[in-house]
Formats: C-alpha cells, structure tokens, sequence
C-alpha cells in the first residue's frame, strides 16, 4: 500500500462558491471518509482541495481523468 492515497468526491453542483462554502464542503466530505471507514486508522488527511468549473460536464470529465 502506498504512504499516499488520492480521494475524490462525486461531481458537486452548489450556487454559492465562496470561500466558505468551499471549505464547508471540504470539511463536509472529510467527515464522510472518516465515518465510512475510507480513512484508513492510523492515517491522516494532509492536504484538500476543491476545483471549481464552469459546467458540470468540465468537472466530471476532470473526475473522470482523476480517477484513472
């Protein structure tokens, strides 16, 4: 098993792309991975990021090439 693991959510479609709601949604799907078990015990989250589009077929093609 690698040291590092990529994990991505589905495509997100959300109105108010602030800041705060960015990082809302972050901390939203971080808690989802801990409770499901996707994060394995004794690893952490290091790094997050969320990538805004300008329609939903640029985003799900970019979560298309992601989960390669």
């Amino acid at each position: 098993m690698s040291r590092y693991q990529s994990v991505g959510s589905d495509v997100i479609e959300m109105t108010d792309v602030s800041e705060d709601a960015k990082y809302k949604k972050m901390d939203e799907f971080e808690k989802t991975l801990y409770k499901d078990g996707a994060v394995p015990a004794g690893m952490n989250i290091r790094k997050r990021k969320i990538l805004v589009f300008d329609s939903y077929a640029e985003a799900s093609k970019q979560r298309e090439e992601f989960i390669k």
